[in-house]
């Protein structure tokens, strides 16, 4: 292996140049072939595993199964039991809470309090309930109590308006 040739030189130093071409270093591709006269047939495994999955009942506190022997054809029953799974809610509850925030900001065209009548502003926050409690701090007000919250279609709805809105500043012919 010289870059430019791969070379292999037999028992009597015959030089055979095998491969040939830019940038040839140590990359040598090799196939094997595995020669076998073994036909594995599968079959019985595959009863075995349909019958074994076939036959589980889940008991909640255990689980019982029945195994297929493939020799004999016997199906000896299996019990085992499981760990305790515990109940838990199908969701987090959570509840949705406003808080005030001063809303001073400056810009090239003048500071919020140039357009509009009171720096007061709000923010919305989505927080996780504690006992079924929703934690709000002093000024702060509760838009949506503990539940199981789902506001994927105000969400939705609110990027497609940005989203809308974008297309509006962009100067087209379109």
């Amino acid at each position: 292996m010289d870059g430019n040739a791969l070379t292999l030189y037999d028992s009597s130093s015959a030089a055979t140049v095998v491969s040939s071409g830019e940038n040839m270093w140590w990359r040598i591709d090799r196939v094997y072939e595995c020669e076998s006269d073994n036909q594995y047939d599968l079959s019985d495994a595959m009863k075995r595993s349909k019958h074994v999955t076939g036959s589980v009942q889940d008991n909640t506190t255990s689980m019982h199964y029945e195994d297929y022997n493939t020799d004999t054809g016997e199906t000896p029953a299996y019990n085992v039991d499981l760990l305790d799974m515990g109940t838990y809610e199908n969701c987090e509850k959570a509840c949705k809470v406003r808080k005030p925030l001063p809303d001073t900001k400056a810009g090239v065209s003048g500071t919020t309090s140039d357009y509009r009548t009171t720096t007061a502003s709000y923010v919305d926050e989505y927080r996780p309930c504690n006992n079924n409690v929703c934690p709000v701090a002093a000024g702060e007000t509760i838009l949506k109590n503990c539940a199981c919250l789902n506001d994927f279609a105000e969400a939705t709805s609110t990027m497609q308006v940005l989203s809308n809105a974008g297309k509006d500043l962009v100067c087209s012919e379109n």
